[in-house]
Parts: C-alpha cells; sequence; structure tokens
C-alpha cells in the first residue's frame, strides 16, 4: 500500500519560496565562482614566499675601519661600543643586497646560544664608525671608562618566543634547529634529527622565532591553529580563553565561536536567508 504526503501551499507561500530559493541558487552559484577565482589566487600566492625566499642574497661584511669587521667581547668593553652584553662572541655589520645594512651580535647564555639582527640605516653605521673613531684618537692605553655607549643593546631586545628557529641563508636554503652555543662569529645549531651543523654568521640572512610547533622524537610537529573547527563542521575540542573566530558558510548560514574559559567554549550562529519569515538558530557546540 502506497502512501502519499500532500502540502498545501498557498500562492504566497509558493512566490516566497521560489524566490529565495531562486536567490539561495544563484549567490551559491556565484560564490562557486569567486571560491574558484579565490582558490587560483591564493595558490599563485602561495608561491610567493617561496620564491622570494629562494632568492640568493648578497651579504658583505662591513668595516669599522678601527676595529676591523669583527667586534668581540673585549673591544665591546673597551670601548663601550654597545653597552654591556653578557656572553657576547661577536659583532658584525653588514651589507645587504647593496642596500640595506645589518648588525648582528651572538652571544652564549646558560640556556643556549642567540643571535640578534637589527636593520640600521646607511646614516646610522657611518655615525657609529666616526663616533668609534673618535673615542680611539682619545688616546687613552688603558681601557677607559666611558659613560654611555656609542650603539646600546638592551637585554629587553633578547626577547624570543621560542628556541625553535627558522635559519634563512644568503644562497635561499631555509633550515629548522636549535641555536646549541656561538664560537666567535659561528653559531653551533641542531637540525629537528639531531645533527649538529656550522652556520657561519656571514651566511645568515635572518633567524625567525617558530614557536608554531616543537621537535618531538625528531620530526618536526607543527602546531595546528585552527585544531578546533574543520573546513564546515566544528571538531571536539575547546578555544583557549580569549580566543575566537567568525566563519560562514555560504553566506546564509555565519556561525561565532568563543573560548569563555580554557575549558568552556560556545559556538553558535543564525541564518540570514533573503526573504524567509523566521530565520533558524543554532548551537554549533558546547564543550565542558
Amino acid at each position: 500500500m502506497k502512501e502519499y504526503l500532500f502540502i498545501t501551499l498557498s500562492t504566497d507561500d509558493l512566490e516566497l519560496w521560489t524566490k529565495s530559493l531562486f536567490i539561495c541558487r544563484t549567490a551559491i552559484s556565484r560564490i562557486e565562482g569567486w571560491m574558484s577565482k579565490l582558490g587560483l589566487f591564493l595558490c599563485i600566492l602561495g608561491l610567493i614566499p617561496s620564491f622570494a625566499n629562494a632568492r640568493i642574497t648578497d651579504i658583505s661584511p662591513l668595516t669599522l675601519d678601527p676595529v676591523g669587521e669583527l667586534v668581540d667581547s673585549t673591544e665591546n668593553a673597551r670601548y663601550h661600543i654597545f653597552g654591556t652584553i653578557e656572553g657576547l662572541t661577536a659583532a658584525r655589520f653588514y651589507n645587504i643586497n647593496s642596500g640595506k645594512f645589518q648588525l648582528h651580535l651572538l652571544r652564549n647564555t646558560n640556556e643556549r646560544a642567540q643571535i640578534l639582527i637589527l636593520d640600521l640605516p646607511a646614516e646610522t653605521f657611518w655615525e657609529l664608525d666616526k663616533k668609534l673613531r673618535d673615542r680611539i684618537d682619545e688616546g687613552m692605553t688603558e681601557i677607559p671608562q666611558f659613560d654611555h655607549a656609542l650603539f646600546p643593546i638592551g637585554e629587553a631586545q633578547w626577547t624570543e618566543r621560542s628556541a625553535n628557529k627558522k635559519v634563512l641563508l644568503s644562497g635561499g636554503s631555509q633550515l629548522f634547529v636549535t641555536l646549541e652555543r656561538a664560537e666567535q662569529d659561528t653559531l653551533i645549531a641542531k637540525t629537528l634529527k639531531g645533527l649538529e651543523i656550522r652556520l657561519p654568521d656571514h651566511h645568515i640572512v635572518n633567524v625567525i622565532d617558530n614557536p608554531a610547533g616543537h621537535a618531538e622524537s625528531g620530526p618536526f610537529i607543527t602546531r595546528d591553529p585552527n585544531n578546533s573547527r574543520l573546513f564546515f563542521a566544528p571538531t571536539g575540542r575547546r578555544l583557549e580563553s580569549g580566543h575566537a573566530y567568525l566563519a560562514n558558510y555560504f553566506i546564509f548560514f555565519p556561525t561565532v565561536a568563543v573560548g569563555l574559559t580554557d575549558y568552556l567554549s560556545v559556538s553558535g550562529g543564525v541564518s540570514l536567508i533573503p526573504g524567509a519569515e523566521s530565520q533558524l538558530l543554532y548551537f554549533a557546540k558546547i564543550n565542558l
């Protein structure tokens, strides 16, 4: 025996739902077109950093005529160039691609080695060179007592967020390492596989903190910034306190999620279907 279900709609209701369906289908078609173009754009955009990072960088040491290319801890203490820096092993100035000036400082701490890279205007380097000449020309044979550093480096400038580093080399290569110790102007680094390598400072273009992951028994584990949600639906993981995100599905179904505490997060939203007499209120999840 067959059963049939009949739904009676008024002309006005039928016309309203027909218009709403047409609007939704038109919007979805346009969104699909935009998403295709956006996907292509993002693919091209994603290739740009790869080409940029692969570019060979010309890095040339600069000479502070009174002390040479390398400033060690003894010269720094004698002429009070950078101020007191515990564990300083070397400081060097570089000309990058014949246009940008950099200062590299290397030091050892109780835990590991550190490198500080500062971009400098050309005028700053030449002014420092002149001031250092003036100090040396004073003709003091013993260690002088200067009341101020020529280019002071404060302890706060050595702040780092992670022991994991991404090192950019002048040849375009990238290394993910931890910095174990500094030997004058060379860094001794350890790769994620435990291999110890030597990185001369004059090959280093930049060193970036890499806190979005950690080494665990060899491989590098990347931290997923979106572990509380997937492409369409949320996961069972909670948002951290103070974190939030806004998602929008097919324009008409926005969702907002907020981490109220480390142990409580809430997400939900309301539909925005044009022409509908009522909207859908929904909760994606409540995590405890």
